[in-house]
């Protein structure tokens, strides 16, 4: 009985620990951080050297902390590379306070590195009524003020317009075949909606063979998300082609001049796309 009383006062104690701690988490989040968090870009677009540098301001529920992200893509011939750094912050009613300066990179195909890096500062900024640009100054460092301008928020209208076409991925070989994908992006009746058709051709020797597969993605200023997964094999003797779709969500960017266009999702390879002419 002594065992079980005190097994009881135990899980009491848990408890209570677990209902003292709780608060202090949450009291972390401050109600003007909140409408910092997303996903940002330098605005306006058309700078080279900012274009691919992206800003995300989150909260980690697992230190009780706000954190700041800072990412850039380096594009390659075939495959793109995503350095990513991120570092602590607290955000007042003006100022976004980063406490630790962080860099990192990732090694490209050619042996270069791809960089990122935020320094320590206490920013000062004024976010837009609408909550979807911020202006940063930035005392002392290079460039002092600059612009972010929400990712999630942008005109249905105008978004996919950079996207749709057909694009195709590197050629590679699978199973002694030479495969050849294609993925076509194209409008539907519904804002922010599009269908996507893959169509994989494969081919050995003389002989070649198609499979095609369809589904609906939806789209905003940085992500495709396919809504549907598809798969088709088809086999002409001794040649076997499959085009798959798998469901999820995919991060995008395309190119200045809109030629390529990289795709890239957590765990995976960023793969680069060719812009059919």
């Amino acid at each position: 009985m002594k065992g079980c009383k005190a097994g009881v006062l135990l899980l009491v104690w848990s408890l209570a620990q677990s209902l003292i701690c709780s608060p202090a988490t949450v009291a972390q989040t401050a109600p003007f951080a909140r409408q910092l968090y997303g996903t940002w870009y330098t605005y306006p677009l058309g700078n080279q050297a900012t274009d691919s540098v992206r800003h995300e301001f989150r909260h980690n529920s697992e230190t009780g902390k706000d954190e700041i992200i800072v990412s850039h893509i380096c594009q390659g011939d075939d495959i793109a590379v995503i350095a990513r750094v991120t570092t602590p912050i607290e955000v007042s009613e003006n100022t976004i306070k980063i406490l630790q300066s962080a860099a990192g990179s990732e090694k490209e195909t050619g042996g270069s590195d791809c960089q990122a890096s935020i320094d320590s500062a206490v920013w000062g900024y004024v976010i837009s009524s609408n909550g979807d640009r911020i202006s940063i100054t930035n005392p002392g460092g290079v460039p002092s003020t600059f612009q972010l301008a929400r990712q999630d928020v942008a005109d249905d209208a105008t978004l996919p317009v950079s996207v749709y076409g057909i694009w195709l991925l590197p050629v590679h070989q699978e199973h002694g075949n030479t495969v050849q994908i294609k993925l076509i992006f194209y409008e539907s009746a519904s804002p922010g909606r599009g269908n996507l058709r893959q169509i994989s051709t494969c081919s050995k020797a003389n002989d070649s063979v198609l499979s095609q597969v369809d589904s609906t993605f939806k789209i905003n200023k940085d992500q495709i998300t396919i809504l549907e997964a598809a798969s088709h094999a088809v086999r002409n003797g001794p040649i076997s082609c499959l085009a798959t779709i798998a469901a999820g969500t995919l991060h995008y960017v395309v190119s200045p001049e809109g030629g390529t266009m990289v795709l890239s999702k957590p765990g995976a390879s960023p793969i680069t796309l060719t812009r059919e002419r």
